[in-house]
């Protein structure tokens, strides 16, 4: 039994509500509904209220964080449409995180904000999430996990000579970008 009357009475106007389906259907489907549960169902964008989904998100924090952390990967993947966003949080494992649909989608970044350097013969820009997983794999480092970084403008990389790693830094107030640090194999200086 929940302890607050109101929440009988949203729970009513969930199922009685035709507008509400997606709602009734996924609070079907997630064992014992709480005051906690209607709360992150009000907080969770309608394209992703899911019974999976609800069991994973604890808080309205939780919520408004996912609802934003999809918002982002959308932004940096054209392959996160809201259709491929929706089918993964309901093909997810039962022991999966939430998180994990959007490390999926971000390493799959197609989007990426202009970048600093034009690419020449000696400095190649790294501008995909393929380009940062595979040249994290060749010089064994940890590039692949600054990808959030660079997508949000953070941070810049570039292959030299295919021989080390640029990192660039942006300057404040949009005055260009500071040559921050180079890498070999290992993040050897």
């Amino acid at each position: 039994p929940m302890a607050n009357l109101t929440a009988y009475v949203k729970l009513h106007a969930v199922f009685a509500n035709p507008r509400y389906r997606r709602r009734a259907e996924a609070l079907r489907h997630v064992g014992q509904i709480n005051e906690k549960m209607l709360l992150v169902l009000d907080a969770l964008d309608e394209r992703w209220v899911h019974a999976e989904a609800l069991k994973r998100l604890p808080t309205t924090v939780a919520a408004k964080d996912f609802n934003r952390a999809i918002a982002f990967a959308q932004s940096v993947s054209s392959r996160a449409t809201d259709e491929a966003v929706a089918t993964a949080i309901s093909l997810l494992a039962p022991t999966a995180p939430l998180a994990a649909i959007v490390r999926r989608f971000v390493r799959r970044a197609d989007r990426f904000p202009p970048h600093p350097i034009c690419g020449d013969d000696e400095l190649r820009p790294l501008t995909s999430a393929r380009d940062f997983i595979e040249a994290g794999r060749r010089y064994r480092n940890c590039l692949a996990t600054m990808l959030d970084r660079a997508l949000a403008g953070h941070v810049a990389f570039a292959e030299f000579r295919c021989e080390a790693i640029v990192e660039f830094r942006p300057l404040t107030l949009g005055k260009g970008w500071l040559l921050e640090q180079v890498n070999v194999a290992r993040n050897a200086l």
